[in-house]
């Protein structure tokens, strides 16, 4: 009798649980999983923007025409899918290298920049390219050239400051 009362509790928590779940209901809600990447870009040249370095030149002659020099260097970006930046170079004494050594200091050699290598477009203040949107690495040569060197001997500097707006 004592087996039949087991079974019996047994069988009837069993009924009970099961008749538990057959009138339970459940509902559902939603939630978004969002993320806002914000445009961007950056230089990605290893070590930095070289140096464009014309070199040692000869200065123009009295007579003749001036010896034309030139240069290149580059620099790689990369910006966020559907960011075309617009790249702009600023110089920061008006396209002048100004004499750094200390018998030439009043001296001024003008040069331009250029964005292609027949040095046709100049790429300045108030010139920009623009670039590629695919968010791919983008590699971008700037040409410089020295129309005349001048005839004051000794070394000249400029700072260009390459600035993307996107």
């Amino acid at each position: 009798m004592t087996r039949s009362l087991i079974a019996l509790a047994l069988i009837s928590s069993f009924a009970a649980v099961g008749t538990a779940n057959a009138t339970a209901s459940t509902t559902t809600a939603n939630f978004n999983v969002t993320i806002n990447v914000l445009a961007g870009c950056e230089f990605t040249t290893d070590g930095g923007i070289s140096d464009l370095a014309f070199g040692s030149v000869a200065a123009t002659p009295l007579t003749g025409t001036a010896p034309v020099s030139t240069a290149q260097t580059s620099f790689d970006l990369q910006c966020t899918v559907g960011t075309a930046p617009e790249i702009a170079l600023t110089s920061a004494h008006e396209w002048e290298m100004e004499g750094s050594d200390a018998d030439n200091t009043e001296a001024t050699i003008s040069y331009a920049l250029y964005s292609d290598s027949a040095r046709t477009t100049a790429w300045g203040d108030t010139a920009t390219i623009t670039g590629a949107d695919t968010g791919a690495a983008q590699t971008h040569v700037v040409y410089g050239k020295v129309a005349n060197p001048g005839r004051v001997a000794g070394n000249f500097k400029d700072v260009v400051t390459v600035t993307l707006t996107y």
